[in-house]
């Protein structure tokens, strides 16, 4: 049954429900909702700061203390932090347990030029 469930593709209902019932036990245990950017916004401060840079001085933490208290904090004692590295975990696993996980090679510049402008063509 288990191993059922996680092969097989979930219904759009199953997802949502469990992303709801999730996102409410988050925000019971931790205080906040799901927020998956500001964790990316504090990885890319911190990598500015180890490059020398100061994100103190950024509108974004410079005029909201929680956010320039998380400068403070690292990488793994900060919860968005951890969130968004368990998100991408996450995702590795669960492509993994489906056996779907498969490096591809690249068949064409047009191929990846259409990827990195996110154009939703096949192309052949």
């Amino acid at each position: 049954m288990l191993i059922r469930a996680v092969k097989e593709p979930w219904t759009y209902y199953t997802g949502a429900i469990l992303l709801a019932v999730l996102n409410t036990l988050l925000f019971v245990v931790a205080g906040r909702p799901w927020q998956i950017t500001s964790g990316f916004t504090y990885w890319a401060a911190w990598i500015w700061k180890a490059m020398g840079g100061t994100p103190e001085k950024w509108d974004y933490f410079a005029n909201h203390p929680g956010r320039a208290e998380a400068i403070a904090q690292g990488f793994f004692t900060n919860n968005l932090s951890l969130m968004d590295a368990g998100i991408i975990v996450g995702a590795l696993l669960a492509v993994l347990a489906a056996s779907q996980f498969k490096f591809k090679r690249v068949k064409s510049f047009k191929q990846v030029a259409a990827a990195l402008l996110e154009q939703r063509y096949d192309v052949k």
